[in-house]
């Protein structure tokens, strides 16, 4: 083993080096006149450190150098190899930044390119150069068309080569003694390279993503766009197919609509929805029928919102503005009557009665449209309408006299005179999650409430061809209320006494059909009718009137309930005969 760090001595060229020490002095020959590791030499082994710890290099006091020196060593091979380490882990991770960024060029160049197409075309030379030559004696000619000017040329040859271009569209023509030698293109060939942008074809597309994603995409003007998001959701104009992405570990992205043409981000951002809330402004009269001389408190909100909390005095009468009255007491009547005028209740509220008819229709053919009837419900600007299967029959109501349209296949049966608007009392239950219901009230007020699921909301008296029913239902018809002209005051109380008749529950049919697929395909519910089932089933009977007095003549024809999306065969007494799922 050699050691290039030791000094050379000069005495030891001769011998091989194979001493820590320089050269043996057992060996013969050395050509030295004294043992370099003899006794005149301090060896490393003999050399003590005497200073304080060394805690980076681990160094004690009398540590011997040789000691010394192999601490440190193996300190360095160590540092060495966590080195190499760390370069390594640098070279791999600097590899997958360079992919990761040549995936985002060539993605970006994929975006940048795909709505380009690039055509090339070669056009060969038209021209060519020809030599002519004739002898000197009566030498030929020659007629061609000159490549630059189209103009035909003829030339007579002489015993020297004349060289000429020429158009290659047409012919050559020799006469007399020529001789024409082909030589090469006049010209060069001509490369049109044209660049065609492909037709953008921009949607409003709603793109959510999981986790992290960058999303890549075509705007409208041919751009290629991209954003970074993270559980997100954007809406975009984008080029048709043109939305790509790149995740990380367990991301991805969902893509809908396609379906709006935009030409920008802006009209493909969701609508803002804005809810106004209204506070009624109706007169709200508390009567206190105690006349001890207890006062109760009672509370309402007035035309502006507020909550407004006062008491009532025994045998008083108090009037406001506003809505939501509350009386702590039963023995405080609480009503609301009309529209107040500049926040001033009415002293008279008076409805004038309206000359009105009710009709009995039948239909005499098939067809829809020319069974439809419409008209205007009586005391009111509220249109009604009907269709009535063929054959059938069907009762308007009470309905302006003058308003009635009938289609070609109806014709009236009878037709009696309505003494006065029929106003008549609801209850009505929602359907989940929320249900409402509309109508105008015997003063000719529009009115309404919210029918949570479950829950039976009155409706007060109503004129009963104006109610519309929003995902609702009627769960009990209280039969007629008050009279055609009624007269209200703060010193006069009106009590009126209801029928009940049977429970009766409203569902919207399509249009008859011959076959449950036909019906089952439509998605119209125009008919109107009523059951005292809360839900049907065979043998359920269906009528066309809230009294359920009038049976429903289905024709024994198909029809589907738009709830339960089931069809039904009908027959003409309104039993229900069959019934398949759609």
């Amino acid at each position: 083993m050699s050691h290039p760090f030791l000094p050379v001595n000069p005495c030891c060229t001769d011998v091989v080096l194979n001493s820590p020490c320089g050269c043996s002095s057992t060996l013969p020959n050395s050509g030295c006149g004294q043992d370099p590791c003899g006794t005149n030499v301090i060896v490393s082994s003999n050399v003590l450190y005497d200073g304080p710890v060394l805690d980076c290099i681990i160094v004690e006091p009398c540590d011997t150098l040789n000691v010394i020196l192999q601490k440190i060593d193996e300190i360095i091979c160590n540092l060495l190899i966590q080195i190499n380490t760390l370069n390594i882990q640098i070279s791999n991770i600097t590899t997958q930044i360079i992919n990761i960024q040549g995936d985002i060029i060539n993605i970006n160049n994929t975006l940048a390119e795909c709505c380009v197409t690039t055509t090339t075309t070669t056009t060969s030379c038209p021209c060519t150069t020809y030599g002519y030559v004739g002898p000197r004696f009566n030498p030929g000619t020659i007629t061609y068309v000159e490549c630059d000017t189209l103009e035909p040329i003829t030339d007579t040859a002489s015993s020297t080569v004349q060289f000429v271009c020429v158009d290659n569209n047409y012919p050559i023509i020799e006469i007399g003694s020529i001789n024409v030698i082909d030589t090469q293109d006049c010209c060069s060939n001509t490369t049109t390279t044209t660049t065609t942008a492909i037709p953008i074809n921009p949607f409003c597309y709603e793109v959510t993503a999981v986790n992290r994603c960058t999303v890549y995409w075509t705007d409208a003007n041919g751009n290629p766009q991209s954003q970074n998001l993270t559980d997100a959701t954007i809406n975009i104009c984008a080029d048709e197919d043109s939305i790509a992405s790149s995740c990380g570990a367990g991301g991805g992205i969902t893509i809908t609509g396609g379906t709006v043409v935009c030409t920008n981000d802006v009209i493909c951002q969701p609508p803002t929805t804005t809810t106004t809330t209204t506070t009624p402004c109706n007169c709200v009269t508390f009567t206190n029928t105690d006349d001890t001389i207890l006062d109760y408190n009672i509370s309402y909100n007035d035309c502006l919102g507020e909550f407004v909390e006062t008491t009532i005095s025994a045998s008083e009468v108090l009037q406001f503005c506003g809505c939501c009255g509350v009386a702590d007491s039963e023995l405080v009547i609480v009503t609301t009557g009309g529209a107040c005028i500049a926040e001033v209740c009415p002293t008279t509220t008076t409805t004038t009665t309206l000359a009105c008819v009710s009709y009995i229709l039948q239909s005499t053919g098939a067809g829809e449209a020319s069974n439809e009837w419409e008209a205007f419900a009586c005391n009111s600007n509220i249109s009604v309408s009907g269709t009535i299967p063929f054959p059938g029959t069907m009762e308007t109501g009470c309905i302006t006299e003058g308003s009635l349209l009938l289609g070609a296949n109806l014709e009236v049966v009878s037709d009696a005179p309505c003494e006065g608007v029929s106003c008549e009392a609801f209850d009505i239950q929602g359907l989940s999650p929320v249900g409402s219901w509309d109508a105008i009230d015997c003063l000719g007020n529009p009115v309404g409430d919210i029918a949570p699921s479950g829950v039976t909301v009155p409706t007060g008296c109503i004129i009963p061809q104006t109610l519309v029913l929003d995902n609702a239902y009627i769960k009990t018809y209280l039969g007629p209320c008050g009279s055609t002209t009624t007269t209200t005051s703060s010193s006069s109380t009106t009590t009126s006494t209801t029928t009940r008749i049977p429970t009766s529950f409203k569902y919207y049919l399509t249009n008859a059909y011959i076959s449950p697929a036909l019906a089952c395909a439509e998605v119209t519910f125009p008919i109107s009718v009523y059951s005292d089932d809360a839900s049907l089933n065979l043998g359920s009977t269906l009528y066309t009137d809230l009294a359920l007095t009038i049976p429903f003549p289905g024709g024994t024809r198909w029809y589907q309930e738009s709830l339960s999306g089931i069809s039904f065969a009908i027959l003409n007494s309104g039993v229900i005969a069959s019934d398949f799922t759609c």
